[in-house]
């Protein structure tokens, strides 16, 4: 079985239209950008639609999160990735550099 890895925090909604405010904590921000989906606690799966970087936070948008109070009620949920993902993922971004 894979192995689950935070990646990241939900800290609030963003706007009224669901985006989620995301802190990253791993030393690989950029990652939030490709990813095709969230990974939430339980195996709930967000799928994304847009992410891009404010300040130090990732605000994502994602299709079934469509309002300010459906994005209230993820706060302070974690991110996950499956240990496989993320290897492939961050050895992608490591030969970009």
């Amino acid at each position: 079985m894979d192995k689950e890895i935070i990646i990241g925090k939900i800290v609030a909604p963003h706007g009224v239209r669901g985006d989620i405010r995301i802190l990253p904590l791993t030393e690989k921000p950029d990652l939030f950008l490709d990813l095709e989906y969230l990974l939430l606690e339980g195996g709930k799966k967000l799928t994304v639609k847009n992410a891009r970087f404010q300040k130090r936070m990732i605000l994502v948008t994602t299709k079934e999160v469509t309002s300010m109070n459906e994005a209230e009620l993820l706060r302070d949920k974690n991110i996950y990735i499956k240990a496989s993902v993320w290897y492939n993922k961050t050895k992608e971004i490591n030969e970009n550099y």
